[in-house]
C-alpha cells in the first residue's frame, strides 16, 4: 500500500502535465519532425488513420501503426524502422500509467509477502487518491 501517496501525487502531476499540453501543437510538432522512413506508434487504428492523412498532406512517407500500450512487446513491432520510432503523447501517457499501476501492485505484493499480517487490522479505508476520511475532512471542505 502506498501509504505516503507517491502514486497519487504522480498521477496528479501527470494529469496537470497532460492538461497543460492540450491544444499545444505537440502532435503537429512530432509530425513535422518525423522524416521519411520513420515510424509513429499510436494507441488505436482511428488515430493512426488520422495521422496517416496528415502525413500524406505533408508528403511524408512515415509508417503509422497502432499498438496497445498494455502489450508493447517487440513482437508487435517486429521490424526496425528505416528511421526513428516515435510514440505519440497518448501512447506514452497510457504506457506510463500502466507502469505506475504495476509499481503499485508490486509494492503491495512485496508488502504482503514480507508482512506477518496484511492488510493491517483497523486500517482506515482510503479513496481512489489514497486519502483517508480524516485527511479529506481536514484539508478538503
Amino acid at each position: 500500500m502506498d501509504e505516503y501517496g507517491f502514486a497519487a501525487a504522480m498521477r496528479a502531476g501527470a494529469e496537470v502535465f497532460e492538461m497543460s499540453g492540450r491544444q499545444s501543437g505537440r502532435t503537429m510538432r512530432m509530425l513535422e519532425r518525423a522524416t521519411d522512413g520513420d515510424r509513429i506508434v499510436t494507441t488505436n487504428a482511428q488515430e493512426a488513420n488520422r495521422l496517416r492523412g496528415i502525413l500524406k498532406e505533408m508528403d511524408k512517407e512515415v509508417r503509422v501503426v497502432a499498438v496497445d500500450p498494455d502489450r508493447p512487446s517487440l513482437e508487435r513491432l517486429p521490424t526496425l524502422s528505416d528511421g526513428r520510432t516515435w510514440f505519440d503523447h497518448l501512447w506514452q501517457k497510457v504506457f506510463f500509467d500502466r507502469a505506475l499501476e504495476r509499481a503499485e501492485h508490486d509494492l503491495e505484493q512485496i508488502q504482503s509477502a514480507t508482512s506477518k499480517t496484511w492488510p493491517q487490522p483497523n486500517a482506515e479505508p482510503v479513496d481512489d487518491r489514497g486519502l483517508s476520511q480524516q485527511v479529506r475532512s481536514r484539508f478538503y471542505r
